[in-house]
């Protein structure tokens, strides 16, 4: 393995393991954390946060909060990030009827590690490159998750 490489699987390994590792004990019944995870999700109410989620979101369309200038622009990133907010934590309770729905979220944390290690990093680095170094550090999670949720 070269430097590159190394240098590579290095940064998408910093970047991707806290998100993974917090998935894994959130969402595994290993630990005390994943029962209470799942209890607190379970009693929680999505329909209401993704109805809240539309609402608003709806509301921001009719209002134009896109073409906002000025101190109203505040209002606007406040709009959406209350959206992006409502949605993903109506997503994430949904856990009572789909249970994977967390454990799916948080990889997709994980991905988003290694796509802003190639946009703020590595960016210079050649796609073969990173793609190789990026499937040898998956692969490796792949490995110890399987041994992990199957033991």
């Amino acid at each position: 393995m070269d430097l590159l490489m190394f240098q590579v699987c290095s940064f998408v390994l910093v970047a991707t393991l806290p998100p993974l590792s917090l998935t894994v004990a959130c969402t595994s019944m290993l630990s005390s954390c994943g029962e209470r995870t799942y209890f607190w999700l379970n009693s929680q109410n999505s329909s209401m946060l993704i109805l809240s989620g539309v609402t608003l979101g709806v509301l921001g369309h009719l209002f134009d909060v896109l073409r906002w200038k000025g101190v109203l622009r505040i209002v606007a990133v406040a709009n959406y990030l209350a959206v992006a907010s409502c949605l993903f934590m109506g997503l994430l309770c949904l856990a009572s009827t789909a249970p994977s729905v967390p454990i799916i979220v948080g990889m997709l944390i994980s991905i988003l590690g290694a796509v802003a290690v190639r946009c703020w990093a590595l960016q210079d680095t050649p796609t073969c490159t990173f793609m190789h170094g990026t499937c040898l550090v998956f692969g490796l999670y792949a490995v110890v998750l399987a041994v992990t949720w199957l033991v």
